[in-house]
């Protein structure tokens, strides 16, 4: 991969890991163009999405990867684009980048990107070590904010104990999968 600033290539191995994983659209990757190449990150295939004038996936999927490929920026598996959306959204959550619930709904969206379409045995998502905090998504998705009872709270307390403990499952996971998923091809995962 080429030298890029954090920053840059978090972006690009993130949205690398939506489109492998089918959850992207043409719109969004010619607006990402756009943006690496104001960055001064340059390929012709990414000059091309970026003028791209009819974004659809069959014209900009394959763009993009071409770009990806003139960047030196390898193509992830359906396993490392899991692990690594995984890794982002849980990792913000323990950072308190994000809200507990608003990390779950990035979680339980590569649930049902991929994984929910392979896992038949055991407890959902127990493949990923991530079937608690589905579970507190699960157990909160359609509970307004103030209506929650968690341990023995209710309200606004239980709404802060359930971020407490999200935040705590977070760290967990992070100290069990220590890996940073966003690095493609690693031997540690």
């Amino acid at each position: 991969m080429k030298e890029f600033t954090e920053q840059t290539r978090r972006q690009i191995t993130l949205e690398a890991a939506w489109v492998c994983l089918g959850e992207s659209h043409g719109e969004s990757l010619v607006r990402f163009a756009d943006e690496l190449l104001h960055a001064a990150i340059y390929s012709d295939s990414l000059a091309e999405l970026a003028d791209c004038s009819d974004p659809i996936m069959s014209i900009a999927e394959p763009l993009f990867w071409r770009a990806l490929d003139e960047l030196g920026v390898p193509k992830p598996t359906e396993s490392e684009a899991t692990w690594t959306l995984l890794w982002h959204y849980i990792n913000r959550i323990a950072e308190g980048v994000c809200s507990p619930r608003c990390g779950l709904e990035g979680i339980a969206s590569v649930y049902y990107a991929t994984i929910c379409n392979r896992e038949s045995t055991g407890m959902v998502g127990c493949s990923y070590g991530i079937e608690h905090l589905l579970g507190a998504h699960f157990a909160t998705d359609d509970v307004p904010a103030g209506r929650l009872s968690f341990k023995g709270l209710v309200g606004p307390a239980a709404d802060r104990a359930l971020d407490d403990d999200i935040r705590s499952r977070a760290k967990n996971w992070l100290a069990s999968y220590p890996t940073d998923w966003r690095v493609w091809g690693s031997d540690q995962h």
